[in-house]
């Protein structure tokens, strides 16, 4: 199949905040205007500080919260169509691996008793089928067939992470989106995690999405990095581009937080002033207007556009200048 395997154009979403009575509700931006595309068997990072808006975009990629504007194609189709087949269709194709292993799964039920569950509701399959299909997801994992009989009580936090993985792929996916997957995990346990979903990737020729604040983890695993901050995309491109040769002030500053990734930058970086942005906290100008260091009366008033420079689009008004 020609084309990319993800696309989002001219993304935003709003949520409503409640307020007293009588007043009006308002509405608070948690991403705007995100536009990017995935190509098949590859990984973009998504990195920026809390309450960037990387979570919020990770379940609108996912088919869990309908944008506001734009539209999210997977395969070409509207990830929000109203057509039951192709929404079963894309609920077995994107799937979603969540940051706390242990709220993602019931207590109550065995494993064995929550995989057969997405199986009979997004499958056609018969009992003796989905029971193998289980044991076949488990065994990917790293697991044992028998494990399918335990309550998650009674595993580590990194074997759920791995049951939350083969239910994600059990389902025999294409795109899974990652929110934060190994960030609650030891150290140890985090490199086993990135090795399994790595080898899952080369066998199963999976693209992920993985949203991440770890930018050492994002480096290894990723082929492309879009850098967010207050819910707008800083910049996008080749992980290895972007990381040796950042040219947004906020990619720079970012990368320059962390010591492992300083060290391969190959431009300085200028100190941000103030206190971090939350999304939607500019309504015009560019959002890191009030604490770049580069930033003029031009930058406050008028939002950057995208500018293509070398491999790397950046949302700079003076990209390539500083």
């Amino acid at each position: 199949m020609t084309g990319p395997l993800l696309s989002l154009n001219h993304v935003s979403h709003r949520f409503a905040v409640q307020r007293d009575w009588p007043a009006r509700a308002r509405q608070k931006t948690a991403l705007h205007d995100i536009s990017f595309t995935l190509d098949r068997g590859r990984t973009l990072a998504v990195v920026g500080e809390g309450g960037s808006g990387k979570s919020t975009l990770a379940r609108v990629i996912a088919g869990l919260l309908k944008p506001s504007e734009g539209e999210v194609r997977f395969n070409g189709i509207d990830m929000y169509t109203r057509e039951r087949e192709l929404q079963l269709q894309l609920r077995r194709h994107v799937r979603m691996v969540f940051q706390n292993p242990n709220a993602s799964l019931n207590p109550r039920t065995t494993i064995g008793q929550q995989l057969e569950l997405a199986l009979q509701h997004l499958t056609q399959l018969g009992p003796r089928q989905r029971i193998e299909r289980i044991n076949e997801a488990l065994s990917k994992v790293g697991l044992q067939a028998d494990h399918k009989d335990h309550y998650p009580h009674q595993f580590s936090t990194g074997q759920r992470q791995r049951v939350a993985i083969a239910r994600a792929i059990m389902l025999n996916p294409q795109l899974i989106v990652a929110d934060e997957p190994i960030s609650t995990l030891d150290a140890s346990v985090q490199a086993q995690i990135m090795n399994l979903m790595l080898d899952l990737q080369d066998t199963l020729s999976l693209s992920y999405v993985l949203i991440s604040n770890d930018l050492a983890i994002a480096k290894v695993m990723s082929d492309q990095i879009m850098v967010m901050y207050a819910g707008e995309i800083m910049e996008y491109g080749p992980v290895e581009t972007v990381y040796e040769t950042p040219l947004h002030p906020y990619t720079r500053a970012l990368f320059a937080a962390s010591p492992s990734i300083r060290d391969v930058m190959k431009v300085s970086s200028t100190p941000l002033r103030g206190e971090l942005g939350s999304a939607g906290m500019a309504a015009v100008g560019c959002p890191l207007s009030r604490r770049c260091p580069f930033a003029d009366e031009h930058c406050k008033t008028a939002r950057p556009e995208r500018r293509l420079m070398e491999q790397q689009l950046v949302f700079c008004h003076k990209a390539g200048e500083v």
